[in-house]
């Protein structure tokens, strides 16, 4: 994943730095299924489990080098989206 101003969140994470937030986004429609997938991977965990948990996680980061917000949508073909940081 880059930022719009070229920052390399996967460089980043490749070279050891992680100086960036990260956060998951689980939709509140779906949290319920979401958590009976997670316990799933608990007591059994196998690739096929991990896929279908991970499929109702995106995750929203915000760059070091712009403060750009970015958000990576859950299970779906949505493009990211890209928000300017805002600052009171």
């Amino acid at each position: 994943m880059e930022c719009l101003c070229g920052y390399s969140f996967v460089k980043a994470l490749l070279e050891g730095k992680r100086p960036y937030q990260n956060y998951a986004l689980i939709d509140d429609d779906q949290y319920q299924e979401f958590l009976g997938a997670e316990l799933k991977v608990a007591e059994y965990p196998t690739l096929n489990n991990i896929s279908d948990a991970s499929r109702f996680v995106g995750n929203l980061r915000h760059c070091p080098e712009c403060g750009t917000v970015g958000i990576s949508w859950p299970d779906t073909d949505r493009p990211d989206s890209y928000f300017k940081e805002i600052t009171p």
